[in-house]
């Protein structure tokens, strides 16, 4: 399936949260279970929009395109599970299956 916007020729995949926790390898960090690090910034799209996981200031956050944050935290596993207004207050985790990761 193809991308979206400056995404045309991009490749998109799906995953599951486990196949998220295999890509972002937080099997090497077990002694992180509750903060696990993230090991792979992304672009997502979800309802035709296009997102982007990442870390300003030392912090993680989901942008939307245009760069404005529609949440950050600390702790990377808080943040992928915290509801987001903007997503009818469904988080990261909870909607990772109707996500699509650019490839």
């Amino acid at each position: 399936m193809s991308g979206v916007d400056g995404f045309k020729e991009k490749n998109k995949v799906k995953v599951t949260w486990e196949q998220f926790q295999v890509w972002q390898r937080w099997d090497e960090f077990p002694e992180r279970k509750d903060n696990p690090p993230m090991t792979v910034d992304m672009t997502f799209v979800y309802v035709d929009e296009v997102f982007y996981l990442n870390t300003i200031n030392k912090k993680y956050v989901i942008l939307t395109g245009d760069w404005k944050p529609v949440a950050e935290d600390d702790n990377f596993l808080k943040l992928l599970n915290t509801p987001i207004s903007e997503w009818s207050g469904k988080s990261f985790c909870e909607l990772i299956e109707q996500l699509y990761f650019i490839n």
